[in-house]
């Protein structure tokens, strides 16, 4: 379980990075929400 418990962070991890990447290009592309 605890092998299984560190896949999903990493998993959270690897999402959020994703989603920070994400909002990286969106940045540059000079579209913003905020």
């Amino acid at each position: 379980m605890i092998g299984q418990k560190e896949t999903v962070a990493n998993n959270v991890a690897f999402f959020i990075k994703s989603l920070l990447k994400a909002d990286d290009l969106i940045s540059v592309g000079g579209e913003t929400d905020d």
